[in-house]
């Protein structure tokens, strides 16, 4: 899930650990996050793509399948 997100991630070289930091949650949440074990808290949506991917628009980085 979340093929998009991972993708752009990647693409500016931000592991998941980097995006636990940077969020201030444990690795594992961000790794229930990309599973769909548990959904994606509102504040870190927007954090995520204000701060860190603002090049992209939200509807695309969520997306659950790849676009």
């Amino acid at each position: 899930m979340y093929d998009n997100l991972k993708k752009a991630l990647s693409k500016r070289g931000i592991s998941n650990k980097d995006l636990a930091e940077f969020l201030g949650v444990d690795i594992k949440t961000i790794q229930n996050r990309f599973s769909g074990k548990c959904d994606w808290d509102i504040k870190e949506v927007f954090q995520i793509t204000k701060f860190l991917l603002p090049e992209y628009r939200l509807e695309w980085l969520f997306a659950t399948d790849a676009a």
